[in-house]
Order: structure tokens, then C-alpha cells, then sequence
């Protein structure tokens, strides 16, 4: 059994319908979504997407974005550190 429910108290863009997202309700799992973003809950875990940015907790963290930061340091796949010597040396933190 499916339910789709038409939100349509939500303030934010409406779409060309009149409504202003979607909660999808199913035996298997639950799907808000609003224009380019989606929530996505079921028993394999939670997916949170925005634009093609996107988090999944699965048992371990899958995150697809153009950059990741922590306290405002970059630490995503194209992260540089200072500090970088040849040889067994550790380098310094994150820049």
C-alpha cells in the first residue's frame, strides 16, 4: 500500500500543480521531497539530497559533494596539507 500526500501548508516555492512537495508513505520506507531536495528513510538507512549533493547513512557515511568541510577546513577528496616532506614524516593539518 502507497500513500502520497500533496503538501500544500508548506511557505516556499509552489510547483506548476499548486503544491509544495511530497510525503511519500509506504510499508518499506518513507520520501519527503521539495523541489530539489529529498528525504528518503527506509530500513537501509537515511538519504538526505540536495541538488547533486548528497549524505547517505547506510551502516557507513557515503557523502557525494563538490567540497566537505569540518570546522571550516576543507577535508574533501581535492584537501591539501602543508608540511609535506618525502619519507616517512607526517605532515601538518588540512589548509
Amino acid at each position: 500500500m502507497s500513500n502520497e500526500i500533496k503538501l500544500l501548508q508548506h511557505k516556499g516555492g509552489k510547483k506548476s500543480d499548486g503544491s509544495y512537495g511530497t510525503l511519500r508513505i509506504t510499508k518499506d520506507e518513507l520520501i519527503l521531497s521539495h523541489g530539489e531536495n529529498q528525504i528518503h528513510l527506509s530500513s537501509q538507512g537515511l538519504v538526505l539530497s540536495h541538488q547533486s549533493t548528497r549524505v547517505e547513512l547506510t551502516g557507513s557515511v557515503q557523502i557525494q559533494a563538490e567540497d566537505l568541510q569540518h570546522n571550516q577546513k576543507s577535508v574533501g577528496a581535492s584537501h591539501k596539507h602543508g608540511g609535506v616532506k618525502m619519507g616517512p614524516s607526517t605532515t601538518s593539518s588540512p589548509l
